[in-house]
């Protein structure tokens, strides 16, 4: 348990991964509106992308030539009351 709330800490140490986290587990499933939704490039926002799908934390779901994300429910802290409340 501590090491998964220690890379918590370490994945949600940048705003911006922060910010698209919580705009992905609200609903928020793709790239282009994200990137209308915070104002950061694309390129930015696919490297948070990346790196949240690798942590385990989001999952990325081809559909044709667009990727979708989610949240991923089965991630390991799931029950560690860290997602109980919305980020601000």
């Amino acid at each position: 348990m501590w090491k998964v709330s220690t890379l918590l800490i370490i994945w949600f140490g940048n705003s911006f991964r922060l910010q698209i986290f919580t705009k992905i587990r609200a609903g928020i499933d793709q790239v282009k509106r994200l990137e209308k939704e915070l104002a950061v490039s694309q390129p930015t926002i696919s490297h948070h992308v990346r790196l949240l799908t690798e942590y385990g934390l989001i999952t990325a779901t081809k559909q044709g030539r667009e990727t979708k994300y989610s949240y991923n429910n089965t991630f390991a802290c799931h029950n560690c009351l860290v997602f109980t409340s919305d980020f601000k």
